[in-house]
């Protein structure tokens, strides 16, 4: 798995998101604004819960916003996308492999924002986790070839450290 394409799905996948998220921000903005939308009596709470709905929706774009400009900084330092790093850190691309079966791999992308997604690249899955995730502070520090126990779909199972980009 290249390091740099997994940064540019994750850009693909945060601008869908940011879309999606601007879009129903206009429409509550407008239904908040909308001159149905004007209280008639103490109770009328329509206009109000459409204004929070988009002013919470807003704030999450502009989030989302931030996260992409975050992983295009980080695909633009990426001179040489296959350099293997001696230590898995924030910005790290780690690959682990099954000790029992050699072709079950993961994969993740530990990054300082928005993680928590995973992504279908070539038919393989690569999970985004921010390095606060409680994966994240497991994998930190390791190197190569250290042995790592995951956990999947409630199964305990023996990995290894492959690859760290």
């Amino acid at each position: 798995m290249n390091k740099a394409v997994v940064i540019k799905a994750s850009i693909e996948y945060l601008e869908q998101q940011y879309l999606v998220l601007e879009n129903a921000a206009r429409q509550a903005h407008n239904d908040a604004t909308h001159e149905e939308s004007v209280a008639e009596t103490q109770y009328d709470t329509l206009g109000l819960e459409a204004a929070f709905l988009a002013q919470g929706q807003s704030n999450r774009a502009q989030q989302i916003h931030q996260d992409i400009l975050y992983f295009k900084n980080l695909l633009e330092s990426q001179v040489n996308t296959e350099i293997q790093v001696s230590k898995i850190s924030t910005d790290s691309l780690v690959r682990l492999v099954n000790e029992n079966d050699e072709q079950a791999t993961y994969d993740y992308l530990i990054v300082k924002q928005a993680g928590g997604f995973k992504l279908c690249i070539n038919d393989k899955t690569v999970w985004v986790i921010s390095q606060q995730s409680p994966m994240a502070k497991r994998l930190m520090g390791l190197t190569v070839e250290d042995d790592i126990e995951i956990r999947v779909n409630q199964q305990a199972i023996s990995t290894y450290i492959a690859k760290i980009q």
